[in-house]
């Protein structure tokens, strides 16, 4: 019996034009795709994962970058549904923090082995002031000082 997944997508992640190569990288593995929806259907939402299972869904696909992953993280994470990741994003840093690769054909088959990890989890709350306004200034502060260095004899 070949395991049900839904693929959650963003059509405007950096390399999204490679999301027809990995639904067909998943199908020839013997994954059973039930639908394939962008992130934007289910925004807003309250948390999709119970609904899925209900449904009958066995594992949920993130096909794009960081804040896809994050945005379908939300929607799983007390449903105890198994996230695999495609990492079709600009830079994937969640993708390669686990070892997920680049590779559409070889992150596919991660999903695909089903290796599960357990990965911690934070919640941010917004503060009353913006805190990027201070990273953007640290980051500015930090570059300076690289050049600087860089340029001492």
């Amino acid at each position: 019996m070949r395991q049900k997944a839904i693929v959650i997508h963003s059509p405007s992640s950096g390399r999204s034009g490679k999301l027809t190569e990995a639904l067909s990288w998943l199908h020839q593995a013997g994954l059973e795709i039930v639908n394939t929806i962008p992130i934007s259907a289910i925004d807003g939402l309250p948390p999709q994962g119970p609904d899925w299972q209900e449904q009958g869904i066995q594992l949920v696909i993130a096909a794009g970058g960081d804040g896809l992953v994050g945005g379908v993280t939300s929607h799983i994470v007390s449903s105890g549904l198994p996230l695999g990741i495609l990492p079709l994003g600009t830079a994937n840093d969640v993708a390669r923090t686990v070892g997920i690769p680049m590779d559409i054909k070889q992150a596919a088959a991660v999903i695909m082995r089903g290796k599960i990890i357990s990965i911690d989890i934070g919640v941010a709350q917004r503060a009353e002031q913006e805190p990027i306004v201070f990273l953007t200034t640290i980051l500015r502060s930090s570059l300076l000082a690289r050049r600087a260095i860089s340029r001492m004899p």
